[in-house]
């Protein structure tokens, strides 16, 4: 993660806590803060889809630099499942944007789960390691030739999969904990 990326992250995630703006970071930026030889560009933010929490990260990204976006409401309602890239109109976060998301396939703001991190004095609210697998393996739909579709995934999602599957012990598919073990009382055999 760069100076310059880390800059943008903390005052962008510091400006949405000051405004009590809804939001999960997910992807690039939460890997980030696990792996410092991974990099992006990009803030991916889950927000929740309520008017009140649009008004507030409007406030949030006017207070820090970004365009003004105050038709954000007006497109959202036209369509929340689609994704919006927000790009700041200072020199300084030139080259950053943010990715906003209400869904990603099955995944929203109240169906994934996120703790709060500290990193270098910012506090972030990060999407759970499982539930990032779990989004990476969803994200890139594509016509299967059969009328529906399947998931391909990106190179550089198949990289963080790996890492957090290995760093974490989770399972590559379903982000779940691997080798749990039963014993029998686990099972509830009888034979304790």
């Amino acid at each position: 993660m760069t100076n310059e990326f880390l800059k943008f992250r903390n005052g962008l995630v510091d400006s949405l806590n000051k405004y009590d703006v809804p939001y999960k970071i997910f992807g690039g930026a939460v890997i980030c803060l696990l792996n410092p030889e991974r990099k992006t560009e990009d803030l991916d933010i889950m927000l929740k889809a309520t008017d009140e929490a649009i008004e507030k990260l409007c406030q949030a990204l006017d207070c820090v630099g970004f365009d003004s976006y105050s038709n954000l409401k007006e497109q959202i309602n036209d369509g929340p499942n689609a994704g919006y890239k927000l790009y700041p109109k200072c020199e300084e976060w030139e080259g950053f944007h943010i990715d906003l998301l209400f869904d990603i396939s099955v995944f929203n703001y109240d169906n994934i789960s996120a703790r709060q991190i500290e990193d270098r004095g910012v506090i972030i609210n990060a999407v759970e390691c499982n539930d990032i697998i779990k989004m990476k393996n969803r994200v890139n739909p594509v016509p299967d030739g059969r009328g529906g579709i399947r998931y391909e995934l990106r190179e550089k999602d198949k990289e963080d999969i790996k890492f957090l599957s290995h760093k974490y012990n989770l399972d590559p598919v379903t982000g779940d904990i691997n080798n749990i073990c039963c014993t029998n009382l686990d099972r509830g055999d009888g034979n304790d």
